[in-house]
């Protein structure tokens, strides 16, 4: 994760405490899949995240909350939490497009794969949550697609829209965000699992992100947290010292 530290000239004792870092995952433990509608085929290792009706696709951020170097600290207050994607190609130029982001209730950590089109056991499917035994739904009955309520919330959380929006072609791209902030935030405290999300396109959609195999435009979650008040009185301790000795 990439910390990005505030402007010394903020560091006085009004705006110490709400001084926000910026923390970056990157595509490295970013975690992507994709389905597409009427086939039995795995698309996780393509180089394309789908913002369309018939290719639902998830994005899961492992690893995001902890002690460790980089990580999201338990109960450090959330402010804001981005979804960064690159848009490289839309078939649906100059028309209104909508896409969806939905929590998760399944763990899909083992079954995003790692093919271009092809299907291994395990991965999955349209069809199959886990090819080639386990279906979608509660039931694992083979229901086509993940099923609303039950593989992943029904609720939205996040809509994003893409007004009268140019058809970029590969070369000419653009980086877009998606507010994912009440869902960090409830993963956070344990409202819902961290399971991810399911990015789906509504219909006469059709965005293409790049994906996690795109060197240099992976997907990655911009999150902004307020430090802990140990952390902004360090800040102010290194700026006092650097005005000492200035002085001198």
């Amino acid at each position: 994760l990439m910390i990005r530290r505030p402007p010394r000239s903020t560091l006085d004792r009004a705006s110490a405490a709400s001084d926000v870092y910026k923390r970056q995952v990157n595509g490295v433990q970013i975690l992507d899949g994709r389905v597409r509608a009427g086939r039995d085929t795995n698309w996780g290792g393509a180089n394309v995240i789908a913002g369309h009706v018939s290719q639902p696709s998830t994005i899961i951020v492992d690893g995001m909350f902890g002690n460790g170097a980089g990580q999201i600290p338990a109960g450090a207050p959330i402010v804001d939490a981005k979804l960064r994607m690159y848009m490289y190609h839309n078939i649906a130029a100059d028309e209104d497009q909508t896409l969806h982001a939905h929590v998760l209730n399944v763990d899909l950590r083992s079954h995003t794969g790692n093919k271009d089109g092809e299907v291994e056991a395990g991965e999955m499917t349209w069809t199959k949550k886990s090819w080639p035994n386990v279906g979608w739904g509660a039931n694992e009955d083979g229901s086509a697609g993940p099923v609303s309520g039950e593989d992943y919330s029904a609720d939205i959380y996040s809509v994003f829209n893409a007004v009268g929006l140019p058809a970029p072609d590969a070369n000419v791209g653009e980086w877009f965000d998606i507010d994912l902030t009440s869902i960090v935030q409830d993963w956070q405290d344990g409202t819902y699992a961290n399971n991810g999300v399911l990015l789906m396109g509504q219909e006469g959609s059709g965005m293409y992100f790049w994906s996690t195999e795109q060197s240099g435009f992976e997907p990655r979650m911009i999150v902004s947290i307020v430090p802990e008040p140990a952390s902004a009185m360090l800040m102010l301790l290194g700026a006092s010292v650097l005005a000492r000795r200035r002085r001198r």
